[in-house]
């Protein structure tokens, strides 16, 4: 996230095409991920900003992406007892406050240019992945 972040602020891109070969790619980069770790966002959004996607076909897209991922995954929560009423209480309640979240996003992406929303995606990921990498050093 890091390195795909710096190269992007600094012009170099990444020649992502719309060919089979990256969505396989794409899905079983995400796949991994998200099996390994439950977070498999990352490479998706990553490949939404490398297409160039306008900031509201970004949003959606990366919705649908989002939703189509979880839905696996809750099964798989289910199915390995961590799903229980209790979880799903806790999650409702993260649930709201990431829809008012969602809501106050929604409202600041409509008056800021393309540019700029492309720009504060790349700092939110250079903060995540360095995060990230903080985190795992410590």
């Amino acid at each position: 996230m890091v390195v795909f972040s710096l190269q992007t602020m600094f012009g170099i891109r990444l020649p992502v095409g719309n060919s089979f070969k990256w969505h396989v790619s794409l899905g079983l980069s995400s796949g991994i991920l998200g099996g390994l770790s439950s977070i498999w966002a990352p490479p998706i959004a990553m490949y939404l900003i490398s297409r160039n996607y306008s900031k509201d076909e970004f949003i959606s897209i990366a919705g649908f992406l989002f939703l189509s991922g979880s839905l696996p995954l809750a099964l798989g929560l289910y199915i390995s007892g961590i799903l229980n009423l209790e979880t799903i209480l806790q999650s409702l309640i993260g649930l709201i406050i990431t829809l008012i979240g969602f809501r106050i996003g929604e409202l600041m992406r409509r008056k800021i240019p393309q540019d700029t929303f492309r720009k504060i995606l790349l700092v939110a990921f250079l903060i995540m992945g360095s995060r990230l990498i903080i985190q795992g050093i410590l």
